[in-house]
């Protein structure tokens, strides 16, 4: 299986026509045919869209967790409001994607910046997703079972281990494919966790590659935005662009 939009929205049709249904971590049944649709959007909210207006024509429902303190997009720019409007507007949660690694490491340290996250999360949406997802978490908060901010989180044990758990970290599949893996075999609860910069090439393309290729988009974007800013920067691109 190849990691495009195409290859995404045909897992999608799979699992429907296994008889699975599209839940949220609050109504999730372990013994049932459920799946919860997660997203963690490391790098691009722009592909995160692409994957909610898939899920959107399929009828599936998911969620998106989004990073506050990432360096590589500002949930805050025109740019991202304008996806993350349109990824609620499609019927999807939108939750905190939330990095404990550039905080100090107690548990009261944790908590007072989960919060402070999800109250600057709560001025771009509506609803923010009551569960928070771990961004690379440390393994010391694999199966935690604990809340963070009063939260719970998607790497506690009713939603990691009681279930079926499966991801596509690092563009590859890890405990297993999703249509191999021993719980939808089974038939029972499966949470699974996609990163959307892998999904959204137009054919089978190499994780680097793809990342190359972000990359050269964003340094795109980066130019647009000095000229846009810079006078001296915009007079220089003119220049070039004629040649001079």
């Amino acid at each position: 299986m190849a990691f495009t939009t195409e290859d995404y929205r045909l897992l999608l049709q799979q699992l429907l026509d296994s008889g699975y249904q599209f839940v949220d971590y609050q109504t999730v049944v372990a013994g049932e045919r459920h799946v919860i649709m997660r997203h963690d959007v490391d790098m691009s909210l722009e592909f995160a869209r692409r994957l909610a207006q898939v899920e959107a024509e399929l009828g599936v429902r998911a969620i998106y967790f989004v990073l506050i303190s990432g360096s590589l997009y500002n949930p805050l720019s025109s740019e991202s409001r304008s996806h993350l409007d349109a990824i609620a507007a499609l019927g999807h949660q939108i939750g905190l994607h939330f990095d404990a690694s550039i905080y100090a490491g107690d548990r009261d340290s944790l908590d007072r910046a989960v919060r402070k996250e999800l109250s600057a999360l709560g001025t771009l949406v509506e609803q923010p997703s009551p569960i928070i997802s771990f961004h690379r978490p440390a393994k010391v908060l694999l199966g935690d079972g604990n809340r963070f901010g009063n939260c719970e989180h998607t790497y506690m044990p009713k939603f990691f281990k009681d279930i079926g758990y499966c991801s596509d970290s690092r563009g590859q599949w890890f405990y297993q494919h999703p249509l191999e893996h021993e719980s939808v075999k089974a038939g029972t609860a499966l949470q699974l966790l996609t990163h959307p910069v892998w999904w959204c090439g137009y054919r089978a393309e190499a994780p680097v590659s793809l990342l190359d290729r972000l990359t050269f988009d964003r340094m795109d974007v980066f130019r647009t935005e000095l000229a846009r800013n810079c006078e001296i920067y915009r007079k220089e691109m003119l220049n070039h662009l004629s040649g001079g």
